[in-house]
């Protein structure tokens, strides 16, 4: 079904990008089996994340996983540089995201602030429109019988346009 796979750590560091039938290959060179009726996806994933631990005798820390596929693919860094990028990333894993009430609050806010946008601009087109308006109208001749009819469709017009 799937040509390619995907596997990201913690952090979006991949630790594997390839194909899908090369998947168990990989982890088995690296030393990680997977066990009788177990998915594999999800084991690769369960040690990923941690939670299962590979064999000893493999020697691969879960937070290695992301380094031995750069290696694996090629990616030339130095030592120094590669563990400046690990350093560099924190754990989002545990982030607690916000309830409902306050992303309501975001929600209004960002509203709030567009409506003010757009009432800025608003403003300056009612107030073109309403020049235009007085323009039009004073250039008319009202009557007494007609009450500034013409004077008053122009205006109208102007406001439509």
């Amino acid at each position: 079904m799937f040509d390619d796979l995907v596997l990201l750590a913690k952090g979006g560091f991949i630790v594997y990008h390839g194909a899908v039938k090369k998947v168990e290959e990989y982890f088995t060179g690296l030393g990680i089996s997977v066990p009788e009726r177990v998915n594999p996806p999800d084991h690769y994933i369960d040690v990923m994340e941690g939670i299962v631990t590979p064999s000893a005798s493999s020697g691969v820390n879960y937070k290695e996983l992301p380094l031995r596929w750069m290696l694996h693919d090629g990616v030339e860094l130095h030592r120094d540089k590669i563990r400046h990028n690990f350093l560099k990333s924190g754990d989002l894993s545990y982030r607690r995201t916000p309830g409902i009430f306050q992303q309501y609050r975001y929600f209004l806010g960002r509203v709030s602030k567009l409506g003010l946008r757009e009432a800025k601009i608003q403003a300056a087109d009612y107030l073109i429109l309403l020049l235009a308006g007085a323009c039009l109208g004073s250039i008319t001749n009202p009557s007494d019988q007609t009450f500034g009819d013409a004077g008053y469709a122009h205006s109208t017009i102007a406001v439509c346009e």
